[in-house]
């Protein structure tokens, strides 16, 4: 062989050389985007395992004509699949009043009734912890007919999240009815 020829090959076993080493990159830089949209996918969905779902629960019973709506004790429910820690619940304030909600440190999944205290003047009375009050409150027009709370709770994760909420005063039928809006990470 001769010497143009093999620096001829040289050259071309360079280019070809380059080439795969250029492809190689490529192939590494496309595995590496793969490998992290995997592991990004995993976190999901083991957050989503163990994600809980909070619901904020206040119902009222029938009331007829001029008889006193009956409200349920407000209660907690977790739809999600795991266990919710360090809730709090955001009070409802109008008109000076303070309608507030005990703070929970766990949940698993299940329900669970929650205390309230309801805030007049600034202060609180032998029966701030009745549901009567709270519904006498709603029916005077001195709570309004609509409002919105948020529960804000952690997955076992770490991750805070918030459910949001709107409560509905039905005047005609003297119902209460809570509405479920969304869930997003606080």
């Amino acid at each position: 062989m001769s010497d143009a020829t093999i620096e001829r090959l040289g050259s071309i076993g360079t280019v070809v050389a380059a080439w795969v080493g250029l492809v190689g990159v490529i192939v590494l830089f496309m595995y590496t985007r793969e490998a992290f949209l995997l592991r990004k996918t995993a976190e999901q969905q083991n957050e989503n395992a163990v994600r809980p779902i909070l619901l904020f629960e206040l119902s009222s019973n029938y009331a007829d004509g001029g008889s006193q709506m009956q409200l349920a004790d407000p209660a907690l429910r977790n739809i999600g699949s795991g266990p919710a820690l360090n809730i709090t619940i955001k009070p409802i304030e109008a008109n000076g009043i303070v309608v507030g909600f005990t703070d929970v440190p766990l949940l698993e999944v299940r329900g669970k009734p929650i205390l309230t205290y309801i805030v007049q003047g600034g202060e609180r009375n032998g029966v701030s912890r009745f549901t009567p009050l709270l519904a006498s409150l709603v029916m005077s027009g001195k709570l309004p007919q609509q409002m919105t709370t948020s529960v804000e709770f952690d997955s076992v994760t770490g991750k805070r999240y918030r459910t949001v909420h709107n409560i509905d005063y039905d005047a005609d039928t003297k119902s209460l009815q809570i509405k479920f809006q969304y869930i997003e990470e606080a």
